[in-house]
């Protein structure tokens, strides 16, 4: 709680699922960030083990009760780990259904497709404005732009997703009474752009929730060392400059996807008293479930008719995919 603010995380890597979804409460007015949820299709050669499942399940659960209450739903970006398709996804728990009591009767903002986000992106926003038609009504935000929703003024603005290839994403600054009360910062990898750390520094938000570097990819082509090198500084930057102002610092996302995440950290010079997890709020140990998906395969192995489960399960629920198995301890 921030002088009547307060924060709720709901789904991260840090609770077993990937997605950054949190909920913002303010007086009577309750706002929804990113109402997606997903889960790796392959993780060291192997699908989700079934205690992902179960996690998604419990995750897209309290997303579904923050949207009953929410007055708005932001999308910071089009991947499904960030909103609600309106296909059917077994990964993403989601359909037809699920998108509709995700959004019906809502206000949702949206990043700008036209604003810097990637062609598969667009072509994702498209359908899903398309299908909110009827359902919601739609805004788009670009950089810089400025909305006031009861006693928030809500600042936007477009950082780069890690090093910009995969485009921008909206990033939100709350202000009340010309305070920050709260800074949601989603994918921004660090940030690897030194200009966005310094801005975040400055700005110096009650709460800050911010995507760490994805050094699971350090051996991937999909990034190099040098953007997670500086991605990893600009973090360690940002919470050893605001943790000791009061700054409720949480790292989220990315990060947590490697098994090594804190002796990373560590070695930039950040302790784990410095700042949360989503898992922080609800007194629980970090549930790093993709990150131990190999771990969870050998201690606890699935029934062996479970990967002809998933196969034949693509248009299935996680429910339904777990009701079908038998003799898993969970």
């Amino acid at each position: 709680m921030t002088h009547g603010v307060k924060v709720v995380p709901l789904a991260d890597e840090s609770l077993g699922v990937r997605s950054m979804s949190v909920l913002v409460e303010a007086g009577s007015t309750v706002l929804l960030f990113d109402a997606g949820v997903s889960l790796a299709p392959s993780r060291y050669g192997l699908p989700p083990h079934p205690s992902e499942l179960m996690s998604l399940v419990e995750a897209r659960r309290r997303i579904l009760g923050a949207a009953a209450r929410a007055d708005a739903v932001f999308i910071s970006h089009f991947h499904k780990d960030h909103y609600t398709p309106h296909s059917v996804g077994l990964y993403e728990a989601s359909g037809p259904e699920v998108f509709a009591q995700t959004y019906r009767g809502k206000v949702v903002y949206v990043i700008d497709p036209a604003t810097g986000v990637t062609r598969n992106q667009a072509r994702r926003a498209r359908s899903f404005l398309s299908a909110l038609e009827g359902l919601a009504s739609a805004y788009m935000l670009g950089d810089g732009a400025v909305i006031e929703i009861g006693p928030l003024r809500i600042e936007a603005r477009l950082y780069s997703h890690g090093s910009g290839r995969l485009g921008r994403v909206l990033g939100v600054y709350l202000v009340a009474e010309g305070e920050v009360m709260a800074a949601y910062l989603p994918d921004v990898q660090g940030p690897v752009d030194p200009g966005e750390a310094e801005e975040i520094v400055r700005r110096s938000p009650g709460v800050l929730i911010i995507g760490g570097p994805p050094t699971y990819l350090a051996y991937s082509h999909r990034v190099s060392g040098g953007e997670l090198e500086r991605g990893l500084r600009n973090l360690a930057y940002i919470i050893s400059t605001l943790s000791p102002q009061g700054t409720r610092v949480y790292v989220s996302h990315h990060l947590l996807r490697d098994s090594s995440w804190e002796e990373v950290l560590e070695g930039y010079g950040v302790d784990r008293s410095d700042f949360c997890l989503y898992s922080d709020y609800y007194n629980r140990e970090p549930e790093l479930l993709e990150a131990y998906r190999r771990e969870l395969y050998s201690y606890d192995p699935p029934p062996e008719n479970y990967l002809a489960i998933l196969r034949r399960g693509v248009r299935r629920s996680p429910e339904e995919i777990l009701a079908a198995l038998e003799g898993f301890s969970g």
